[in-house]
This record gives C-alpha cells, structure tokens and sequence, in this order.
C-alpha cells in the first residue's frame, strides 16, 4: 500500500507524464444563437466556446473575447469574399458592462494579414509590421486555395479591453462599409462562465 507522501508523488507525475489537467477557466460566452458558437478544435475541450460567428452581407465575422497574459481583449476576423470590399469608418471599439456597470473605448492598432493579431499586431519585428494595413485601408475580398479547400480572404484585428471582471460584457466594432455602401457596426455580447477545461501542460 502506497503511503500518502508517496500518492502524491505519483499522482503529480501522472499529472506531468499525461501532458494535460483539468483546470476551472473563465471564459466569455457569447450570447447568440447555438449554432453561431464557435467551440474549441483541442479534442479535449469541444465544450469550450471560444467565440461568435456573424454576419454583415457577404462577409463572415469570428468575434472573440479572450485573455492575453492575464489581460482581457477581443479579436475580430472578418472573412471577404471575391468581389467584395470593406472598409472602417473609425478605429474606436466601444466597450459596455454590467456587474459593475463600465463604459470605455479601445484603439485597433491595424489590420493584421496572418493570425494571433494580439501579438503579431504589437510585434516589433519588422518582418511581421509588413503584414500590417492601416484600419481605414479599403479591404479587397478575394478567394483562395490551399489544394482543394477554398476559403474567403482573412483579416484580422485585435486590441486590449478593460472588462472591469464583469459578468455581462457588451463589444461594438466601428462602422463599415461594404462596397461603399454604409452598414450597421458589429455588436457582440457575452457573459462570463466558469468551465472546465483541460491546460495543455506540455504543449
């Protein structure tokens, strides 16, 4: 029989050779229809919904509110088809809350052309700032192809937001147009719940 001290001892290295643990998060929920939640593509966490995805004309958005290095933000990748070109009206983000109730604003710093724009969109790699336009650029839409899978072009966009730990968190995205024709800005709510998630220790 296995002493206390010597349980421990094992479960931690069962723990540490397993690679994963199950850990409680908080995570920001969107609120919105099932079938628009976008959930995590980590096997062990297909529970997880890790953003929203809507709609402005021909164009699909993923809108997320995450946490950086303890600091929450939100990201927007908008998806644009051939034939189609958007451009921002502003660069301002508008932040709303309730328990406590906020209200402030959030700067885009640019338009990322590659992924994780809350790094690569502070980055000071002069490589990566090529891969920057500015938020007021017109957006060309365009199709492509990574062997037979087709997809609409990506852009990305991501800044910090103070969520003030709140529990009800509304994000509104500056105006746009779509081929030169003004629309609605894009509106997201979400409510922060606590999961279980599996953390990749190893990974």
């Amino acid at each position: 029989m296995r002493t206390a001290p010597t349980t421990a001892l094992f479960l931690a290295a069962a723990i540490s050779c397993s690679a994963c643990a199950p850990i409680p998060m908080q995570v920001y929920v969107a609120v919105a229809p099932e079938s628009n939640i976008i959930y995590s593509s980590c096997v062990y966490n297909t529970h997880v919904p890790t953003g929203v995805r809507v709609s402005a004309g021909d164009v699909s958005a993923n809108v997320s509110l995450s946490k950086y290095k303890g600091n929450s933000y939100v990201q927007l990748r908008l998806d644009i088809p051939s034939g189609t070109t958007l451009k921002f009206d502003d660069d301002v983000v508008q932040i709303t809350t309730e328990n406590p109730r906020t209200s402030s604003q959030a700067v885009l710093p640019n338009i990322s052309l590659v992924d994780t724009p809350i790094v690569n969109s502070y980055s000071n790699m002069a490589a990566i700032q090529k891969l920057w336009l500015p938020v007021r650029a017109q957006l060309v839409g365009e199709r492509l192809y990574a062997g037979a899978n087709g997809f609409d072009k990506h852009f990305w966009l991501a800044t910090y937001v103070d969520t003030s730990s709140a529990t009800d968190i509304n994000i509104e995205f500056p105006r746009f147009s779509l081929n030169g024709v003004p629309t609605q800005s894009i509106q997201v709510r979400f409510k922060s719940q606590i999961l279980v998630a599996v953390a990749l220790i190893n990974c």
